[in-house]
């Protein structure tokens, strides 16, 4: 997959048990963090995942 230029690779944590389960590309220029609904497998539910630092 081809990364564009001003993007970062971030990973997303589920905000309940605190696993890291996802990656994704988040742009630069962004000040707030990312966050998005996705499934937890540890959880098994969907829960909020944020970006992690």
């Amino acid at each position: 997959m081809a990364k564009k230029a001003k993007e970062k690779l971030v990973w997303l944590e589920c905000s309940v048990c605190q696993n890291k389960n996802y990656t994704t590309f988040n742009s630069l220029k962004k000040e707030k963090k990312l966050e998005l609904n996705k499934f937890c497998m540890h959880c098994r539910k969907h829960t909020p995942h944020k970006q992690a630092k």
